[in-house]
Parts: C-alpha cells; sequence; structure tokens
C-alpha cells in the first residue's frame, strides 16, 4: 500500500505520494485540481484517497505486466533450448560434463553417445523437447533385442539419465515428464 499525505501548494491541494524507485522513497507530487479556498477537507481527502487508489492500480498492473513478459521471455528460451536436436543436446551436455568426470569416464559416454545413441536418434529426428519416457524404453530395448545384458542397459540408462537431469535442472524439460 502506498502511503502519502495532502499537502497545500499555489492554492492547490495537491497528494503527495511516498514511493519507493529503485529502492529508494521518493515524493510524487499529483495535483488534485482542487483549490484551497472553498473545499472542504473532507472532499479534499476523498480526491487523495481516489487518487492514491488509482495510483496503486496503475503500479499493481505494471508490475503484472512486467512480470508477464518476464514469464513470456523465459517461457520463450525454454521453447528455443528445448527445439534443439536431441544429438545436439547430449553432445553439448557432454562437453560441458567434460571437467567434473574423469577422462576415462568421459571417452565411455563419447563412445556411448558416438555409436548406439547417436544411430538411434538421429534416425528418429527428435529434439530435446519431444524425448519422452517412451523413447528411452524403446531404445533400452533395442539394446535387449540385440542380446545384450541388462548391466549394458544400465549403463546407457546412466548416461542419458545425467543429461536429461541436466535439461531438467536448466529448465529445458519439465521435473514432472521425467519423475525429479
Amino acid at each position: 500500500m502506498i502511503t502519502g499525505c495532502l499537502q497545500q501548494k499555489n492554492n492547490t491541494y495537491y497528494a503527495v505520494l511516498y514511493v519507493k524507485l529503485d529502492g529508494k522513497r521518493k515524493n510524487k507530487w499529483i495535483p488534485t485540481g482542487l483549490p484551497v479556498e472553498g473545499t472542504s477537507q473532507r472532499k479534499s481527502q476523498k480526491a487523495f484517497d481516489q487518487i492514491r487508489l488509482e495510483y496503486e492500480q496503475a503500479q499493481e498492473e505494471k508490475e503484472r505486466q512486467e512480470a508477464e513478459e518476464a514469464r513470456e521471455l523465459i517461457e520463450s528460451k525454454r521453447k528455443r533450448q528445448a527445439d534443439v536436436p536431441f544429438m545436439d543436446y547430449l553432445k553439448k551436455w557432454l562437453l560441458q560434463a567434460k571437467p567434473t568426470i574423469s577422462k576415462t569416464t568421459f571417452k565411455g559416454y563419447r563412445t556411448m553417445l558416438d555409436g548406439r545413441v547417436n544411430r538411434y536418434f538421429t534416425e528418429l529426428d527428435i529434439t530435446v523437447g519431444e524425448v519422452t519416457p517412451q523413447h528411452l524404453q524403446d531404445f533400452y530395448q533395442t539394446i535387449f533385442d540385440e542380446g545384450h545384458t541388462p548391466n549394458t542397459v544400465i549403463h546407457y540408462h546412466a548416461v542419458l539419465r545425467k543429461a536429461l537431469q541436466n535439461a531438467v535442472k536448466k529448465d529445458i524439460l519439465n521435473s514432472l515428464t521425467y519423475g525429479q
């Protein structure tokens, strides 16, 4: 709530509102249009209350609009990131993860991504935002169909899970879809 008072200046009533701009308190002088002489205190107070109410509503609308614009900007950025081809995202993620994992782990992840994962997901031609748990299940099933053990699937799952968790963390994907 904005506070303020009624002041007289040049034989006219002014509503002086105390507002915060950039963290500092400022006085905003708004003329009521009422002359000091011949205007009752009650009428001038009513004009002040109306001006204060209108100013508060304008500020609330401005803040709501700014919040909406910020939300739309974030959503637009997230959508652009979600439109990246899945394999491009995985390669970028691996390069970003490289400093945090050992050389041997990095080489193993790169081999997995460059081989079977690349063949499968490039053929699907899907983006990060389009990847679903069903796509992953189907991918794991192809590994089983090739005669590999569950342990092999676990290794692939670990890589894809880390990459997708990163996408959720960076707000590229919705955590509800991927069970975070």
